[in-house]
């Protein structure tokens, strides 16, 4: 039986390297602090930020006018076969952003 193990990491505020998972993982993530208006994160499945690209890019969000709260993805929670790990290669300018990762193991 898998057992679902959070991590919550808060007061991200730049691009970086998030989780690198030992086991299949899904995340949510949330802007605490808004962005500047059409500012964009983007979240990979990569070990390092210089790996993250378009071949593995998982979600981009653009900040609408005016965003202070958003969650990022279908009702906040992306359930993403993390195979490498979790980077936000692109960053809202000014935002503060919080994620929580779960991992299931046995």
């Amino acid at each position: 039986m898998l057992t679902e193990v959070a991590t919550p990491i808060y007061d991200i505020t730049a691009a970086g390297v998030i989780l690198v998972p030992t086991t299949r993982s899904k995340f949510k993530g949330f802007i605490l602090t808004g962005g500047a208006a059409g500012s964009t994160l983007t979240f990979n499945d990569a070990a390092t930020l210089g790996a993250a690209g378009a071949a593995n890019q998982i979600i981009t969000y653009t900040l609408p006018e005016g965003a202070m709260v958003c969650p990022v993805g279908d009702n906040g929670w992306l359930d993403w076969p993390l195979l490498n790990g979790l980077v936000v290669s692109a960053f809202p300018t000014g935002a503060v952003l919080a994620v929580v990762c779960t991992e299931f193991v046995q």
